[in-house]
């Protein structure tokens, strides 16, 4: 608490005010010294300069409590704190409170970002279930179609060869679906078990590779390549880790760059660092948002934004990757351009032989 004159001089600055903010009255002779350094953003100041000053004037004028909300009051320290000001006048003085609010701001702070994630959590489970509906419906009708134009007797033995093979991919469609949303579940309450082996790193590739060009082919994107950079194959890295596990790290974002990417290449590269190797997945599609980055590891979040204007898939296969990354001991992160393509790096513990 002080108290001010007209004029601006101050009169007495109270023992509480010290402890708190840490300034004495020979730091704030006047209203203008205490002005700058309470808020020493000269447009914050003099914002709040010309409003209290407004209700100051109104105070002595009517008799009545000046009151200024939560405004940003640096201490001498340098800390800041949100303070509720408000100044009474007694004859030609007024009488100045600062009240500390800074723990109840962040406390409401924190009720808000809770509120807003529990929202937030909200919409992502009412768009799974929509999503899971639309995802599992697809292969499942594909299925039932084309089963039901087997009984045909008039097919020929290509259009019954290609009626089965599309059967056999919606049913890998569907498989896939439910694999991930329960690898998910699973990962949620740690019950993934984590076999460490040596991996030879040239033969996962070759795996990597054969899935890659049956999942081109079953997306029809046979104009995409994937390039393998001269590190992942000639570096020898001695690598301890699950390799399944890493296998379906891989398989996930390649996923993600096929469906995302539209022409041009995807390239897969490894670099040895210290005590730890980063892998990284480079694709030329269409990229992600600065808006969306922030979102790319968020349960059942998916970037929508492809030319052929639905996006399969039930936003689990990053958040998968990202669990998957970390209960192997590294990380994980996103690099990304719109219109120009992505790069997710991440790491893995292990060292260059």
């Amino acid at each position: 608490m002080f108290g001010v004159l007209k004029s601006g001089k101050l009169l007495f600055v109270n023992d509480m005010l010290t402890s708190t903010y840490g300034y004495t009255i020979e730091d704030i002779p006047d209203s203008d010294s205490g002005y700058r350094l309470f808020y020493p953003d000269e447009e914050y100041r003099n914002y709040l300069r010309k409003e209290f000053s407004a209700k100051r004037e109104m105070a002595f004028k009517l008799g009545v409590e000046a009151v200024q909300l939560d405004n940003r009051v640096t201490c001498k320290d340098g800390t800041v704190k949100v303070v509720q000001v408000s100044g009474v006048p007694v004859e030609d003085m007024l009488v100045v409170a600062l009240i500390d609010v800074t723990e109840r701001e962040t406390l409401m702070s924190k009720y808000r970002r809770v509120v807003e994630s529990a929202r937030r959590q909200e919409w992502l489970k009412s768009e799974f279930i929509a999503n899971m509906n639309h995802e599992v419906r697809t292969p499942l009708t594909q299925i039932l179609g084309f089963a039901q134009l087997l009984k045909s007797d008039s097919l020929t033995p290509e259009e019954r060869g290609q009626y089965i093979d599309n059967i056999c991919d919606s049913g890998r469609e569907l498989l896939d679906i439910f694999n991930k949303t329960l690898d998910y579940s699973r990962l949620t309450i740690n019950h993934i078990e984590v076999i460490k082996n040596s991996v030879d790193l040239s033969g996962l590739m070759n795996e990597v590779e054969n899935t890659f060009s049956r999942e081109r082919l079953r997306m029809h994107k046979e104009a995409i390549t994937l390039a393998m950079v001269d590190s992942v194959t000639q570096c020898k890295i001695n690598l301890e880790t699950d390799r399944d596990r890493l296998k379906q790290i891989f398989d996930i974002l390649l996923d993600n760059a096929l469906l995302y990417t539209h022409q041009g290449t995807i390239e897969i590269g490894c670099k040895p660092q210290k005590s730890e190797i980063m892998f990284f997945v480079r694709d030329t599609g269409i990229g992600i948002s600065r808006t969306n980055l922030p979102h790319v590891f968020d349960r059942f979040w998916r970037e929508g934004r492809i030319e052929s204007g639905h996006t399969s898939g039930i936003g689990l296969g990053l958040p998968i990757a990202k669990a998957l990354v970390e209960l192997l001991g590294g990380r994980i992160s996103i690099h990304s351009e719109e219109g120009k393509g992505t790069e997710v790096v991440f790491t893995i513990p292990g060292r260059e032989e």
